[in-house]
């Protein structure tokens, strides 16, 4: 992966992010729950969660993107998602980075809200409108935290995309 000299590694990645909680995924892996799978009939057994994720982007040389759950997720959930990643060890998420070995924070400039939500096999299938203002709220929160970090909205074909930018509006780069 190192030798594809890659840019980015997004987190966690497709179907999977619309139902995935990252606190699940810290921590101990022996401490980490076993769950049902909840985009596909399968076991998680949270094996690889944002630290591990992390320091594989750092050992390929590449930055990490991660992916917020838009699905069944909500916007406080995402805030202390970029809080455990970004903000110093005096907040309560950045204590918990540092417990988790981490004391320095990751400083990830790219969030995604969602994915794929425009479709029906998604969690928290939604339309463009709809999206778009958990798009808003998410950002929100988000921003509150780090106001540095670049968030991406979630796209699909042009009808969807025009109505997402227009309910958003500027907060959405085109």
């Amino acid at each position: 992966m190192k030798e594809a000299a890659l840019p980015l590694l997004r987190f966690p990645g497709g179907n999977f992010s619309s139902g995935y909680h990252w606190r699940d995924g810290v921590g101990p892996t022996e401490n980490r729950p076993i769950l049902p799978n909840p985009a596909w009939p399968e076991i998680e057994c949270n094996d690889a969660g944002t630290d591990d994720w992390l320091r594989l982007c750092d050992l390929v040389g590449c930055e990490a993107m991660i992916c917020v759950n838009g699905g069944n997720g909500t916007p406080e959930e995402a805030a202390q998602w970029v809080e455990y990643c970004n903000s110093d060890v005096d907040t309560p998420m950045g204590a918990l980075r540092a417990v988790n070995g981490h004391p320095q924070p990751y400083n990830i400039t790219y969030w995604e809200i969602g994915n794929e939500l425009y479709g029906d096999w998604q969690i928290g299938h939604t339309t463009a409108i709809e999206y778009a203002d958990r798009y808003l709220a998410f950002r929100k929160a988000m921003l509150a935290v780090d106001p540095s970090i670049r968030i991406i909205a979630n796209g699909h074909a042009a009808a969807w995309n025009e109505q997402v930018v227009a309910h958003a509006k500027d907060t959405v780069q085109t």
